[in-house]
């Protein structure tokens, strides 16, 4: 209780004009012709502020961390709002597998036109599917048991006709062109 009722009362002698203390007050500061110690005029060059080593180097970290952070959120937002094109053109023709190395319901990964693929033996027949996903590019996997491709980055998930059906997932899997000659199956192509 005495500390508030001091500084009420060094607050009523200040407003009285009274000093209290060795503070300078405005008057002490400009001193008789109004050119102070303290306060420059035009003529007098003002002081920059100097800015040591440390806090250069901690403000560039800082705002290196920021833009980093930065860029990685506009490229993910970019990525998702803008999925991967499809492959286009028309790819070689190359012999991927045989008709008997892939087994009923199972899938043989392969190479084609640069691009991670799947084949599939389905009852109907045999299919293959870019392993690209097209939200964010991860590598889908074929399950057997429940005839479809999953992504595990995201929870995408594809049909057995390479549609999207649950997930973030927004265009279907690339399908590859497919014939068999003999025992042969060859990929032709991007449909």
């Amino acid at each position: 209780m005495s500390a508030s009722v001091g500084v009420s009362r060094q607050h009523a002698r200040l407003s009285e004009g009274v000093r209290t203390g060795p503070h300078e007050g405005p008057e002490e500061l400009l001193g008789e012709t109004g050119e102070g110690r303290g306060v420059p005029d035009g003529s007098q060059a003002r002081e920059r502020p100097t800015v040591t080593r440390r806090e250069f180097l901690l403000n560039a970290l800082m705002i290196t961390a920021f833009g980093a952070t930065a860029v990685a959120i506009a490229d993910a937002a970019i990525r998702f709002l803008i999925p991967p094109a499809r492959p286009a053109g028309k790819a070689e023709a190359t012999e991927i597998a045989k008709t008997d190395e892939v087994a009923p319901g199972a899938a043989k990964p392969f190479v084609y036109d640069q691009i991670q693929c799947l084949l599939i033996n389905l009852n109907d027949g045999f299919r293959a599917f870019s392993r690209v996903c097209t939200h964010l590019s991860c590598n889908v996997d074929w399950d057997p048991g429940s005839h479809v491709f999953a992504c595990p980055c995201h929870a995408g998930v594809f049909d057995a006709n390479g549609r999207n059906i649950a997930g973030p997932p927004p265009k279907p899997l690339a399908r590859v062109k497919l014939r068999v000659a003999g025992d042969k199956i060859i990929a032709g192509g991007w449909e």
